[in-house]
């Protein structure tokens, strides 16, 4: 259980650390920075070439520790829920590069990736070996959604008062 907890804090220094990268990357800089860190994620033993952003690091040594300690299933489904979380990074990026304001609907099919619940989700259930049928449950996936937006909420409203 300590692995994991250790990746639960692990992780949150990759999205600081992808925030602040992405916050004041223009699109194309964001991609790159999208592809730097799943290619991290992805190839835990490759080196990181010399020159590229820190962040390819940062992402290598948390895949390298932290999925030592989740089950296959979780692993594949953690990368694949990190690779939307970063996508939805990138097109935050162009919303805000075009002046793009959305609709509170569209806000949140976006946001609910950008706030970096679904890929942390995954850590409740890094030891286990759940099928994926279990979270192509339509009610599992409601709640995985209202879950992130309320977390979606809870930091607008802390935001706000500080």
């Amino acid at each position: 259980m300590i692995d994991v907890e250790r990746a639960g804090c692990d992780i949150m220094n990759l999205f600081f650390a992808f925030d602040a990268y992405t916050d004041i990357a223009v699109p194309h800089e964001a991609q790159q920075l999208a592809s730097i860190v799943m290619d991290g994620l992805r190839n835990p033993d490759k080196p990181r070439p010399s020159g590229e952003s820190v962040i390819g690091e940062i992402a290598r040594q948390f895949s390298k520790i932290s999925m030592k300690c989740a089950s296959e299933i979780a692993r594949r489904r953690f990368i694949a829920k990190f690779d939307m979380y970063t996508a939805a990074v990138v097109q935050e990026t162009i919303d805000r590069a075009e002046n793009h304001i959305r609709s509170i609907d569209d806000y949140f099919l976006v946001r609910r990736h950008t706030i970096g619940a679904m890929p942390s989700f995954v850590l409740l259930h890094f030891e286990l070996e759940l099928p994926e049928e279990v979270f192509e449950d339509p009610v599992i996936q409601r709640l995985e959604n209202a879950s992130a937006d309320m977390i979606s909420l809870c930091n607008v409203c802390i935001t706000c008062f500080l």
